[in-house]
């Protein structure tokens, strides 16, 4: 594994220069992008050395927290909790280390946990060092049919959050189709009612599929690839034309777009907004937005060391299901009823938009 010139931690970095992404078909005139970032290119400052943990990889939730400008000794709106969550009485799916704002009680945040689906709370994901915005992640709020239920320890939270972010707003990214959020409403679900409730808070639905629709999508790429790797030339056609009916690069590119959309949010500089980000549960379509956009605004993410820190605290901690997506924990006739509807390429779509990112800086970095 190729390893960065420095494995320093880089100090936090503002977000006032991202770096910029195309879709996965950069043709599409539609998709537009900023210019990209002056801290260093994509993944760059790699070498031929082999990155080396003598003590074996251990992530630390502290020190990352402490690399955003958050710790005992600075004088921020966060502080990280140890007790909120101890030995995951709150939440079973999130992590024991959480970072929450400082000016709210624990107890207000543990009711507002009771109003979220599988009581994953409000928490931060990242922060930017130089003007304090973030990005909060979550799970969909339990507001029942037509967004009626209202929890004011949940409104309660997120008010602090905004305030914590330095912002004028708080940005609501509902990574679901609106469809899909007015019927889970229907089933106890729902999404925040942004008109009536939730004060200085924004809503916006993004369109993404459910896993269900990934995995259609990368077995009809299979059943393609199965069918033209005979001979690509006879069939193709066919191929050019299978693959744009799998959507598969669609999905890659609707990510990548809506992590675009994201940044551009943070980096507006007459709304000062801060975001967070949900999806149903908040460990699949939540994890690949907030990684996505972590990537595009720090450049820390973009070292072997800062990737691995990504994974760890996107991904892993806070309840991503590996061992269902990938379909490695299921064995037996149970776990193969379970393989068809548990699996999908969640992580996969992830490592793909990651992809995108480094051949076109790469591209660029070679044609200038």
């Amino acid at each position: 594994i190729p390893i960065p010139n420095s494995l320093t931690p880089a100090a936090p970095q503002s977000c006032s220069s991202p770096i910029a992404i195309p879709g996965a078909r950069p043709a599409v005139p539609e998709v537009s992008f900023n210019s990209l970032s002056s801290q260093g290119s994509c993944f760059a400052g790699l070498t031929d050395k082999t990155i080396k943990f003598p003590m074996g990889w251990r992530y630390d939730p502290r020190a990352e927290f402490a690399r955003m400008g958050i710790d005992d000794t600075t004088k921020t709106y966060w502080r990280v909790s140890s007790t909120l969550n101890g030995n995951y009485k709150v939440c079973p799916s999130y992590p024991l280390i959480n970072c929450i704002p400082a000016g709210i009680k624990e107890d207000v945040i543990t009711r507002s946990a009771k109003f979220r689906c599988k009581q994953r709370f409000p928490v931060l994901s990242w922060r930017c060092g130089k003007t304090g915005q973030t990005i909060s992640r979550c799970s969909q709020p339990l507001a029942g049919a037509l967004a009626f239920n209202r929890c004011r320890d949940d409104e309660a939270l997120l008010t602090h959050i905004r305030r914590a972010s330095n912002s004028r707003m708080l940005h609501i990214f509902d990574c679901r189709p609106k469809m899909s959020a007015v019927a889970n409403g229907a089933l106890g679900g729902g999404y925040e009612s942004t008109d009536h409730y939730y004060d200085k808070c924004k809503l916006e639905f993004c369109g993404i599929p459910n896993v269900h629709c990934m995995r259609d999508s990368l077995d009809r790429l299979h059943q393609l690839a199965d069918r033209c790797k005979d001979d690509t030339k006879t069939y193709g056609d066919v191929y050019l034309s299978g693959l744009e009916s799998s959507q598969w690069l669609e999905h890659i590119r609707s990510l990548l777009v809506l992590a675009n959309r994201v940044v551009s949010r943070l980096e507006c500089p007459t709304e000062r907004s801060s975001v967070l980000v949900h999806c149903s549960d908040g460990w699949d379509r939540t994890s690949q937005l907030c990684s996505l956009v972590c990537i595009l605004m720090d450049p820390y993410y973009r070292t072997v060391q800062g990737f691995a820190t990504l994974i760890e605290k996107d991904w892993l901690t806070m309840g991503h299901k590996f061992g269902d997506r990938c379909g490695n924990s299921l064995t037996g006739p149970v776990g193969l009823r379970a393989a068809t509807t548990e699996t999908s390429p969640i992580f996969l779509q992830f490592m793909s938009c990651v992809y995108q990112v480094h051949a076109f800086h790469t591209l660029l970095t070679s044609s200038s």
